[in-house]
């Protein structure tokens, strides 16, 4: 995912607030490995909790070797999600130098999470394989739906053959939170310059007494009739058509930023 935030990218299409976004999550995750991890822990919490109920099935049957090695392989998802960190930390020391050197960082990324999943999704397919053997009836009959969807789950949870791109909602984030950006700055810019002008109808300009050093009765001598109605200037500072399309535009900004969120936030809590 971090080469969505690649400069180059970015070089190449010079809008101020794509930059600074794409800039600013450089920065933030500079020294973070979380953007390398390949592996879908949603799709992992939803293998646990599907290993969860099944194994509460295979205990209402009574199937024989079947609730122990249910429950471990709960516990090994469980570590899986929890332990990221550690298992890639880990990983990285079982990887030779000639690994490295045929392989690009991803792939070499990819290799130890597939070497973490491997012991879990054998362990599992032959747990699913065991309560195939056994009797159709009850319970051990729907715990077998819940085994399947674990095994199917694991399986999305790093596939064999990984997607080429990034989702929209991940590789477009600065694209959409750059140009959300810049209404925000404009909306401010032009909501500071309303909030310090004048706005009233009509407006009046009279000379500066300023310029006649202090001298109230030179002042008071320029102040004739045709100076005052000249003073007087009726126009249309009173209309908000800039504050509107600000308001408007920037209402459409924050509906393409809550959608945009929503999608990462689904993609994070169900794994699709």
């Amino acid at each position: 995912m971090r080469a969505a935030f690649d400069p180059r990218l970015h070089e190449a299409r010079p809008l101020d607030g794509q930059r600074e976004t794409a800039f600013n999550i450089r920065a933030f995750t500079q020294d973070s490995e979380i953007l390398k991890f390949p592996i879908n822990t949603a799709r992992l919490d939803r293998a646990r909790k599907a290993i969860s109920v099944a194994r509460e099935l295979l205990e209402e049957g009574n199937v024989e070797g079947c609730v122990g090695p249910a429950e471990e392989i709960r516990e090994s998802i469980g570590e899986l999600i929890d332990s990221t960190l550690k298992i890639y930390a880990d990983g990285q020391k079982d990887i030779t130098a000639e690994e490295r050197e045929q392989h690009t960082e991803a792939q070499v990324t990819i290799k130890i999470y597939r070497r973490a999943l491997r012991e879990t999704r054998q362990k599992l397919i032959h747990l699913y394989a065991r309560v195939l053997e056994t009797s159709l009836e009850g319970e051990v009959l729907k715990s077998r739906d819940f085994l399947a969807d674990a095994v199917t789950q694991l399986q999305l949870a790093l596939p064999e053959t990984p997607s080429v791109q990034d989702d929209y909602s991940f590789r477009c984030i600065p694209q959409v939170l750059g140009a959300v950006r810049k209404v925000v700055q404009d909306t401010r810019q032009v909501l500071e310059t309303e909030a310090n002008s004048a706005t009233d109808n009509p407006l009046i300009f009279p000379p500066r007494i300023e310029d006649y050093a202090g001298e109230e009765a030179d002042y008071a001598a320029t102040l004739t009739v045709k100076e005052c109605r000249e003073a007087v200037v009726s126009g249309g500072n009173f209309h908000g058509e800039a504050i509107a399309i600000c308001l408007d535009t920037l209402t459409i900004a924050l509906a393409e930023l809550a959608n945009i969120s929503e999608r990462r936030t689904a993609h994070l809590v169900d794994g699709s």
